[in-house]
C-alpha cells in the first residue's frame, strides 16, 4: 500500500510526519482543522474534507453534509481515499465506503477477492484486486471500462478519468480530454487531480490533462518520490 504522505485537495493540503497531520488553505468547513492524529500512515484530501489513519483508525474532518467525514466501524485499516462526497478505506474486511456519489446516491462496493489499492474518482470508485483494476460508480465517461494492463501496480481516479501504472508505463481511460499520456521514460508515481494528471518521471514532472497545473520548467528535484495533484496545485 502507498505510504501518502501528502495530499492535495481542491481549496486545501495537508501533510503529515511523525508528529501529526498538518493542513494549510481555505478553511470554510474546517478542513485545515486537523485533529489529533497519532502516528499518522496514509493520509487523503478531497474538496472541502480530510481523512488520515492515525493509531486510532481512520479519522476524518471538514465538510461532512454527505456523511463524508462520519467513519464507519473498520478493521485494521491500512489505506484511505477521498473524493467531492464521499471516503472509502480499506481494512482487514475489504473496502468501505461512505457519503454519496452524489446527494441521495449511497456508495456500493462490488464483491471483491483480495484488494490491495484503492482510488477515488468523484463519481467512480477503483480498486487493485487480484493483480487486476476492478471500477465500480457513475460511467458516463467510460471511466470504469478497464482497459488492458500488464501488472498494474497503483491506480488513481480524477473526476472523470481513471489511470494505472503498469509493466507498460501509465495508461488512463474515460473522458477523452484528460487521457492523452504524453511520452514518459521511467514513471514511478502518478496522481489524478480533477481534470489534470502528473507523473513523477525519473527527477521530472510531466503532466497532461486541461493544464490547469503545471509545473515550473526551472524546479530542480532531489530524488521524488510521491505527486499529489489538486484542482490548480502540486505538491510532490
Amino acid at each position: 500500500v502507498a505510504n501518502h504522505g501528502i495530499s492535495v485537495g481542491t481549496f486545501h493540503s495537508c501533510v503529515f510526519d511523525q508528529v501529526g497531520v498538518t493542513c494549510w488553505g481555505d478553511n470554510s468547513e474546517g478542513q485545515i482543522d486537523s485533529p489529533s492524529i497519532q502516528s499518522p500512515s496514509n493520509l487523503s484530501s478531497s474538496i472541502f474534507h480530510s481523512c488520515a489513519i492515525g493509531e486510532g483508525g481512520v479519522s476524518c474532518w471538514g465538510w461532512n453534509l454527505h456523511g463524508q467525514s462520519d467513519v464507519p466501524p473498520l478493521v485494521n485499516p491500512i489505506m484511505v481515499v477521498t473524493n467531492d462526497l464521499h471516503s472509502c478505506a480499506l481494512d482487514d474486511n475489504g473496502v468501505t465506503c461512505w457519503g454519496s456519489y452524489n446527494p441521495g446516491q449511497a456508495r456500493v462496493v462490488p464483491d471483491l477477492e483480495n484488494p490491495t489499492q484503492i482510488t477515488a474518482g468523484r463519481w467512480h470508485d477503483c480498486a487493485i484486486d487480484g493483480g487486476e483494476v476492478v471500477c465500480w460508480g457513475e460511467n458516463y465517461f467510460d471511466q470504469i471500462n478497464v482497459p488492458n494492463l500488464e501488472n498494474p501496480r497503483y491506480i488513481t481516479a480524477g473526476h472523470q478519468h481513471t489511470c494505472a501504472l503498469d509493466d507498460s508505463g501509465v495508461i488512463c481511460w474515460g473522458s477523452s480530454q484528460y487521457i492523452d499520456v504524453p511520452e514518459l521514460e521511467k514513471p514511478i508515481s502518478i496522481d489524478a487531480g480533477p481534470t489534470d494528471t502528473c507523473a513523477i518521471d525519473g527527477e521530472n514532472i510531466i503532466c497532461w490533462g486541461t493544464n490547469n497545473v503545471t509545473p515550473p520548467d526551472n524546479i530542480k528535484l532531489n530524488k521524488p518520490t510521491q505527486i499529489s495533484v489538486g484542482e490548480n496545485d502540486i505538491c510532490v
